[in-house]
């Protein structure tokens, strides 16, 4: 899926994604924001062996997926588990952006 590109580079994917240099803030976005939406996808639960997409694991996963895309330079994450996330983006955009959180 061209969506998650970005995070094909990771290391801990290489073995599930074929693994290419994209990053989102390389992407050109004609001025939009850019989107991702990493929310309980498959390959967490690959990478997690867990088979249930609502599990605790996957929402972990999920997480560690959404502070990737901030990290690399998605505008706007699509969730299921808005609660649990918005401090993840918050402290992810902390740390890679220097912003302050908005909590």
């Amino acid at each position: 899926d061209q969506s998650y590109a970005c995070l094909r580079n990771s290391r801990a994917l290489a073995h599930i994604a074929d693994p290419t240099p994209n990053r989102v803030d390389g992407m050109p976005d004609g001025g939009l924001a850019v989107l991702i939406g990493p929310s309980r996808k498959s390959f967490l639960g690959k990478v997690l062996q867990d088979d249930g997409a609502a599990s605790a694991a996957r929402i972990w996963g999920t997480g560690a997926a959404v502070t990737a895309s901030v990290e690399q330079g998605a505008h706007v994450v699509r969730v299921h588990d808005v609660a649990e996330m918005r401090p993840v983006v918050a402290i992810a955009d902390a740390i890679y952006r220097h912003t302050a959180p908005v909590v």
